[in-house]
């Protein structure tokens, strides 16, 4: 039996531009509309008539958005044929409703059946309104009659809202739904909000109609089983109704397979249903992240981002994918030992923070670092200009669709499997004269005194944190200098502290503001080598337990993966920037 359990496709709705008007020479009823027979509009803007009110109103792109103002005075029934498409006419100083181009999903247009008039036509413009609680899929319903030519406008509205022809890009959907992640709603969400969605965006692709397949997961292990022996032609993206976990089973699956390679261009886009929800939030930011419904428009409208993977091998156990983070001490005491509370959501991380913060102890082990050259020696300085380089090219805070930074790491070319690494073996490249200076190393716990061959770094540490994406949580932006998708993982060392230092750095944690702190060590590495001292301790692999018993383990960034963003770029770090710390960071000079 199949595992991919297939869905009736979507009903051939209607995209922004490919609807032909309907003919009038269908009609059979009388003329009842008192709007205008023939209502003239430029490329820019349409007169229709609300459905629901009667009201007069004028649509307008105007920059990045779809604005609507009422018509004062006689409406539009005044109207002189033949003339410009706004002479003659007083609009509202303000406008009734004003819609980003972003949210913008599908229009349609058909005959109108209130009031029963052929001669009128029904234009349904279907988008996302953002309301306190978030976003919401909404109707507009417009009249217009039938010897109008709205063509034009709904062009444009096509290219507004899927700018650079991503409308072309259409997707062949396979969504994976977790019954079991965070509290359980990926079920209620998958049907209350993203098969709506989905539904109402009409995507094409070769004239056909975009097409869905549902894998509801069952146990542990079920999506890794899904990417194990999926069809990757099959798939134009895949959307994860779950938790991180999900998204690294399916990483995971990608890649023992001899095709690993062509697997992996395949966009994995997360729906956030779990406790975590560390992609998903890193892409959108700490609010947006948790939106559903952005999430799946962005399933829809999203442009591609790239972004790394690391293997993880100890010994001569199976390699494991990592696409997230690894951690050792009191960061991977929080995130496994409160796995048993993964009902509370992601306020099971703020319990654990406070719990281990009173239970303060010194991670056992050991840790080497390569180092990116780029950033050796290291200073928060240093990685602060990496970024203002980045926000200067990109403009990332105004709001505009950017894409993504080229990355200094070449894809890997075919469609084979994934290649072997020279630390694979768990060797000590650190012993290598050749490439020693590359590697920093920190010892921490045990005995006081140098580490091995004299060198290194020898001090109490709290946790070791590596990852290849910004935020772990909405409290918790890790990286606040993250480049995702260069070839490279940021690291932080954070040394023993006190308690109360360690608590005020978690509270300001969802804005990145603990990098400020000089107890804080921020690096950018191409690999790591740990090595626990003691067992058993958590290890946490992209929020998954990995055994210390096992011995040494290396983490390696050495192949990329695909995901897509809204707005054509990461937002997790937005906030580092917007609250000023990043400017604060760029006077830290100081290397260590």
């Amino acid at each position: 039996m199949s595992l991919l359990q297939p869905t009736p496709p979507l009903p051939p709705s209607t995209s922004l531009s490919s609807s032909p008007l309907p003919s009038s020479s269908s009609s059979t009823s009388a003329h009842p509309s008192s709007l205008n027979p023939v209502l003239p509009v430029d490329n820019n803007e349409l007169f229709v008539t609300v459905q629901q009110t009667g009201i007069s109103v004028k649509l307008s792109l105007v920059g990045d958005e779809l604005v609507m103002h009422k018509v004062l005075g006689g409406g539009i029934k005044g109207r002189k044929e033949g003339s410009s498409s706004s002479e003659g006419f007083k609009l509202a100083p303000k406008p009734l409703l004003t819609i980003p181009t972003l949210l913008l999903i599908s229009s349609s247009l058909s005959t109108s059946s209130n009031p029963p008039s052929p001669s009128n036509l029904l234009l349904r413009i279907n988008y996302l309104s953002s309301k306190s609680k978030g976003h919401t899929l909404t109707q507009l319903r417009l009249l217009l009659p039938s010897a109008s030519n709205p063509q034009p406008f709904l062009a444009r509205l096509d290219e507004a809202a899927y700018p650079h022809r991503r409308v072309e890009a259409t997707k062949r959907v396979l969504l994976v739904v977790n019954p079991f992640g965070g509290k359980a709603g990926a079920v209620k969400v998958a049907d209350k909000v993203v098969k709506p969605i989905l539904e109402a965006a009409a995507l094409r692709k070769k004239g056909r109609a975009v097409t869905v397949e549902v894998v509801q997961t069952t146990h542990g292990g079920h999506a890794r089983d899904v990417a194990e022996t999926l069809d990757p032609d099959a798939f134009d993206v895949i959307g994860v109704v779950s938790g991180d976990g999900v998204i690294h089973e399916l990483f995971n699956g990608f890649a023992g397979r001899k095709d690993a390679l062509k697997c992996l261009r395949i966009p994995i886009v997360p729906i956030p249903a779990g406790s975590g929800n560390g992609l998903s939030i890193s892409i959108h930011g700490k609010v947006d992240g948790w939106s559903c419904s952005l999430a799946t428009l962005n399933l829809i409208k999203g442009t591609p981002l790239t972004m790394d993977l690391c293997s993880i091998k100890q010994g001569s156990r199976p390699r494991l994918i990592s696409f997230l983070s690894t951690t050792v001490g009191l960061t991977a005491e929080v995130d496994l030992g409160t796995d048993h509370l993964r009902w509370m959501g992601d306020t099971r991380f703020t319990y654990g923070v406070i719990k281990k913060t009173m239970e303060l102890s010194t991670w056992q082990g050991t840790v080497y670092l390569k180092l990116d050259p780029s950033t050796n020696p290291p200073s928060k300085a240093v990685f602060a200009r990496h970024l203002q380089r980045s926000v200067d090219s990109s403009s990332r805070l105004s709001g505009s669709t950017s894409p993504s930074p080229p990355t200094s790491r070449p894809e890997l070319e075919g469609d084979g499997p994934l290649p072997d690494l020279p630390e694979d073996e768990g060797a000590t490249p650190w012993l290598d004269e050749e490439t020693r200076d590359q590697w920093v190393r920190f010892e921490s716990g045990g005995k006081k005194g140098a580490g091995a061959n004299g060198s290194g770094k020898k001090e109490d540490l709290l946790y070791v944190y590596t990852g290849t994406v910004g935020m772990m949580s909405r409290d918790f932006l890790a990286f606040p200098f993250i480049a995702p998708g260069e070839g490279y993982m940021d690291v932080v060392v954070q040394e023993m502290t006190s308690r109360t230092i360690i608590l005020k750095n978690f509270i300001g944690a969802e804005s990145g503001a603990p990098v400020l702190d000089s107890s804080m060590k921020y690096f950018r590495a191409s690999a790591l080598h740990f090595i626990p001292s003691t067992h058993p301790q958590h290890i946490s692999i992209d929020g998954e337990a990995l055994a210390s018993e096992h011995g040494p383990f290396t983490v390696e960034v050495f192949a990329q993966g695909r995901t897509m963003g809204l707005r054509g770029r990461w937002e997790g770090g937005d906030e580092f920037v917007k609250e000023g710390y990043l400017e604060r960071a760029l006077k830290l000079e100081e290397t260590y």
